[in-house]
């Protein structure tokens, strides 16, 4: 409700609340987000997600070369290795390092 008293176009209200999922507001910045703005906030939310080693932020960069800075700031954010190891164990390393 709160993006209906916004101004037109600023959705920040929603795109920024705390409370939100992130699939949640990808899937509404999907919805009214132009191109080049939905580029954009993805690619912001990643690079968010990954300098605070949150694992959702491997549902923008997928299990590749692109999610280690993820796992490493996970692990030094938690010391949780088993999680990673996880992770680990289901991508074939060579496609994680190449």
């Amino acid at each position: 409700m709160e993006f209906l008293c916004s101004s037109p176009d600023d959705y920040s209200c929603i795109l920024e609340k705390e409370g939100i999922s992130l699939l949640d507001k990808i899937s509404f910045a999907c919805q009214y987000l132009p191109d080049d703005q939905l580029k954009q906030f993805v690619f912001q939310q990643k690079d968010k997600l990954t300098a605070k080693g949150d694992l959702q932020a491997i549902f923008l960069t997928g299990l590749s070369k692109e999610s280690i800075p993820v796992l490493q700031n996970y692990v030094d954010r938690t010391a949780d290795i088993q999680t990673v190891y996880k992770f680990i164990e289901f991508t074939h390393i060579q496609r994680l390092l190449y």
